[in-house]
């Protein structure tokens, strides 16, 4: 039996281990993309320890450069969208939905974007209840970054590119474990792709 990319059905560390594996990457490369140490990734690939949050495991398909869903096997235990929806999820969702097609209408300033982005991040790490506040947040801020991500260029329009990735980044945390499956890859890939479209370094880190 088969999974995604054409991988033998394995454990979500072998996996990680196979597409590590393929990108030529030795476990010290993949431990300092990840700010961990070689111990913790050669647990995670060996089945040591349980597979990694959604999180984790986003950081750990940017650093391979393989789709999140690379990652997960039908027969890992992970908890993704099975959880209770939150109050704020129609209205994130439908900023997701409502990508932006005109370039007419503008966009607010890139800095005015990344103060807000780190006010959601400071949020998500300093709140009890995170996902209350990142609800709030996320709209307006979703809808902002996807439109200056079109309606910029040049040099302005990668920097869009990159503060959109980290939009979404802090979309998945608020989709995950939540009853929006469907999202949650779409926007995985949708923050991969901006990251590589980003041309910046960091965004692919």
């Amino acid at each position: 039996m088969q999974g995604h990319d054409g991988l033998p059905t394995l454990s979500t560390g072998e996996q990680i281990k196979l597409l590590r594996q393929r990108a030529g990457m030795t476990r010290a490369v993949l431990a300092e993309l990840l700010g961990k140490s070689t111990d913790w990734v050669k647990s995670v690939e060996t089945g040591r320890i349980l597979a990694p949050r959604l999180n984790t495991l986003g950081q750990i398909a940017r650093a391979l450069q393989v789709p999140v869903q690379a990652l997960i096997t039908t027969g890992e235990q992970v908890v993704l969208s099975n959880g209770t929806a939150h109050a704020a999820l129609p209205a994130v969702r439908d900023a997701l939905n409502r990508w932006a097609l005109s370039t007419n209408e503008p966009a607010p300033p890139l800095e005015h974007i990344g103060a807000r982005l780190a006010v959601a991040w400071r949020a998500r790490h300093a709140s009890p209840d995170h996902r209350t506040v990142l609800g709030a947040l996320l709209p307006d801020l979703i809808r902002d970054a996807q439109r200056a991500a079109r309606v910029h260029s040049g040099a302005d329009r990668n920097r869009a590119q990159a503060l959109l990735a980290d939009v979404l980044g802090l979309a998945q945390i608020f989709l995950a474990y939540q009853p929006a499956g469907d999202m949650l890859w779409r926007v995985a890939d949708r923050a991969m792709l901006a990251a590589q479209e980003s041309g910046d370094p960091l965004a692919l880190a």
